[in-house]
């Protein structure tokens, strides 16, 4: 055991996800033998037999190989969350995910106010939609996420932290602005032409169970268009296309502006919650800390 180090387990792990000791060389820009002799001293160290070879050097995991490839997997995730803490914390750096809604709303306000209380650390935000930006933290390619949905919970931990108000918004014009000065509501609305989220968005799925609930599915529906983002969304409903259902912070510039038309869904309004979530088993720099805390600290925030 006094032999075993981060390359064996590298190498080992390279070799189960890439089926073969000459595709793992490849991957590793290593030898074929060096691939081997790291194989054999690890199985060495460790006292057990991590592949069966067949005399077409074909390999599969013994039941320990898989034990080991999953402890092995594990390590090495800790080892690049301890890495990166470092390098965060050399850089002042602060890496953090968001899907659209928080991050249009939330962030830009948390962040000014976040940086005039720690003016050294520097934000990098990477968006995605709630399903991307879940990956990345158990990825570790984030610290912290911001997301519409709480569909991970084995491997992280979430937050509420504000709610997210959906309503219908439609073209403005004399059509639906005869509907908007009779007082009807979004519900009214289902049959227009629609244009939808890609699934993975957490607005999305808070539609779709909305729908659900009040038995309408897709099928029942003139759905138009599925597009990436909320913006081309709101482009899309301001040049004629169809309506949508969005986050009504998302709208609120469209419709001060009279670009488009904004109708309540229903008498009580449609609401989600949106989470800071993290991974479980990550480890947050000090900025993270920090910020989490601060999060934490301005919690039950609107918009």
């Amino acid at each position: 055991m006094n032999h075993l180090n981060l390359n064996q387990l590298q190498t080992f792990v390279t070799v189960v996800e890439q089926g073969s000791f000459t595709k793992a060389a490849s991957h590793l820009y290593m030898a074929q033998s060096t691939v081997s002799n790291h194989i054999q001293q690890l199985e060495e160290s460790l006292g057990l037999v991590l592949f069966m070879r067949d005399m077409k050097r074909n390999i599969t995991l013994t039941p320990d190989g898989s034990r080991i490839y999953h402890l092995a997997k594990e390590i090495l995730l800790r080892c690049a969350d301890l890495e990166e803490s470092i390098m965060e914390n050399q850089k002042s750096q602060l890496i953090i995910g968001a899907s659209t809604a928080p991050s249009e709303s939330i962030l830009p306000d948390l962040i000014c106010r976040f940086l005039k209380k720690y003016p050294n650390c520097h934000f990098v935000v990477k968006k995605g939609d709630s399903s991307q930006i879940q990956n990345m933290l158990v990825d570790g390619k984030v610290s912290i996420g911001f997301v519409g949905t709480s569909d991970n919970r084995q491997e992280l931990t979430y937050e509420k932290i504000a709610e997210d108000r959906f309503v219908m918004i439609t073209p403005n014009t004399p059509h639906y602005n005869e509907m908007h000065k009779q007082g009807i509501y979004g519900k009214q609305l289902l049959q227009e032409p629609m244009i939808f989220r890609e699934s993975g968005s957490g607005s999305q799925k808070a539609i779709d169970n909305y729908l659900g609930s009040i038995d309408v599915g897709e099928e029942g529906l003139d759905i138009v268009a599925y597009v990436s983002d909320s913006q081309m969304q709101k482009e899309l409903v301001r040049l004629g296309t169809g309506v949508a259902i969005l986050s009504e912070h998302s709208v609120r510039d469209f419709v001060l502006a009279g670009k488009v038309l904004r109708f309540e869904l229903e008498r009580a309004p449609l609401v989600r919650n949106i989470y800071m979530a993290k991974y479980k088993k990550g480890i947050l720099n000090s900025f993270a800390s920090d910020f989490e805390q601060f999060v934490r600290d301005n919690q039950k925030l609107e918009f």
